[in-house]
């Protein structure tokens, strides 16, 4: 299957202490930090943290542009990719607050190109927690990015799209059923998605440097270039990378690091945005009976909200830690598979916490590309398992290595690819998105009969999936 953009969304609650460690201004220790990222090449991007609303720690690492070396700074847009869900929720949250909009109403009420049987099953709160049984409109074999420029184009094509589920039984990653809530904010306000973002977002909070931008947009001042690293540790800008990708309810905004500390300060601390209630629907997860008031979540130590997103050429992560009153938006224009943003957000996290973190390493895929080419396949797939743990990494979903495997094809290393495949097989045995890949990988490599066997499998798993019945119907 075509490699898709990935997008990474997750509200987290730990249970831990706030530590009395914790400094009024750890900017020390983040130099220290990002220094390291800078000596291993693993970051590029705009770094802030503020301590009660006001900007403690703010300094760009890298270049805007790494082809022309055109300097980063404070203002500098970056796309945020799946941190534009939190917008689509806030909106969806305000229109419940104005009582246009209940958590539980049906799909059916507010958009009819969906068939009855289905609109009838899934509600605005599964949409929102992706557990409606919608997937990711991106990974179906017949999208193809720069041809759908609207949402209403995209719910016309999300329509025809089958459920990965039955409504509510189940959670996947879904940013087919957030485009499906901005056309029910359309629906309902009359307005584009685009517009009441503007007008409910960007403009009251002031908000001057976000925007959507589109692929034929001209003359945008101020913005990175998304770039990728191969993996032989060479650079590549997003004008190869993400053609035809468009700005939607699901993601893909851009926006500055000082305007996202307006927004996320705004949703948390204040009733800009949203009233206590609709805060806590939000945070909670839009618990019908929530356990504790407003109030007392923000001062409640295990309360933290670790929010990210990314796409080939970009990763963005936001971090509040509500009872000392922290926030940390990290912002990097290098490529989403190392999770840059991610990884240097969570080591600033352990920091303001006073806790010990791991020293930043090389990106997964580069480590194994080294290490294939001088240890070789077989002791590879071997030593997988042990070489994961004792380097510290951490595999956060297929995605990581399904993309690795792209790119293994793209640079003709088939054994490499299959073998990439077949261990993503073994960590996450329940995605037939996994089975297709490898099917892939084995047909393009001339065995024909194992790529049948793959195609197989992911129909027995997902009877409906149209890649693996066209790729059967072609090797008959």
């Amino acid at each position: 299957m075509t490699k898709a953009i990935r997008a990474v969304f997750a509200i987290l609650l730990f249970t831990m202490n706030v530590s009395s460690q914790s400094k009024e201004n750890p900017a020390e220790q983040v130099d220290l930090l990002m220094a390291q990222a800078i000596e291993k090449d693993v970051f590029s991007g705009n770094v802030l943290i503020a301590h009660e609303g006001k900007i403690i720690y703010q300094k760009s690492f890298g270049y805007a542009d790494w082809e022309m070396r055109t300097p980063l700074n404070d203002s500098t847009m970056f796309n945020i990719g799946s941190n534009g869900k939190d917008f689509t929720q806030v909106l969806i949250c305000q229109l419940v607050q104005e009582n246009k909009l209940a958590f539980n109403d049906p799909l059916s009420k507010y958009l009819n190109m969906f068939p009855k049987s289905i609109a009838d099953k899934i509600t605005v709160k599964q949409l929102l927690t992706m557990q409606s049984g919608m997937g990711d409109y991106m990974q179906s074999p017949r999208f193809r990015f720069g041809q759908l420029r609207t949402i209403s184009s995209l719910l016309d094509f999300i329509k025809d799209e089958p459920l990965l589920f039955e409504p509510g039984s189940d959670r996947a990653y879904s940013n087919s059923g957030y485009v499906v809530l901005g056309g029910i904010i359309e629906k309902i306000t009359g307005k584009s998605y685009e517009q009441n973002v503007l007008d409910r977002i960007l403009g009251p909070l002031n908000m001057s440097h976000s925007r959507f931008i589109y692929p034929d947009s001209k003359n945008i001042q101020n913005k990175a270039t998304g770039t990728e690293i191969s993996l032989s540790n060479s650079k590549r800008t997003e004008q190869r990378i993400n053609p035809g990708l468009v700005p939607t309810s699901a993601g893909g905004m851009y926006a500055s690091a000082p305007d996202l500390l307006r927004f996320y300060e705004a949703e948390i601390y204040t009733n800009q945005l949203l009233n206590d209630e609709l805060k806590l629907k939000l945070f909670t997860r839009y618990d019908d009976q929530p356990k504790s008031t407003w109030k007392e979540m923000l001062s409640d130590p295990r309360f933290i909200s670790a929010l990210a997103g990314g796409l080939n050429g970009w990763n963005s992560c936001v971090t509040q830690i509500p009872a000392s009153h922290y926030t940390v938006i990290v912002l990097s224009n290098y490529d989403d598979a190392g999770q840059p943003a991610e990884e240097v957000s969570e080591r600033i996290q352990s920091i303001i916490l006073g806790k010990p973190y791991e020293p930043l390493e090389i990106p997964l895929p580069q480590f194994i590309y080294q290490y294939i080419s001088k240890n070789g396949l077989t002791d590879f797939y071997l030593q997988f398992n042990k070489l994961i743990k004792d380097n510290r990494y951490k595999i956060r979903g297929p995605m990581v290595l399904n993309r690795l495997g792209y790119d293994l094809i793209n640079e003709k290393k088939l054994d490499w690819a299959v073998a990439i495949f077949k261990v993503n097989i073994q960590l996450f045995p329940d995605e037939p998105n996994g089975y297709d890949s490898l099917g892939e990988a084995y047909l393009l490599n001339g065995q024909k009969e194992l790529a049948i066997q793959n195609y197989k499998k992911v129909l027995e798993m997902d009877p409906e999936n149209r890649n693996a019945k066209q790729m059967l119907e072609k090797m008959k």
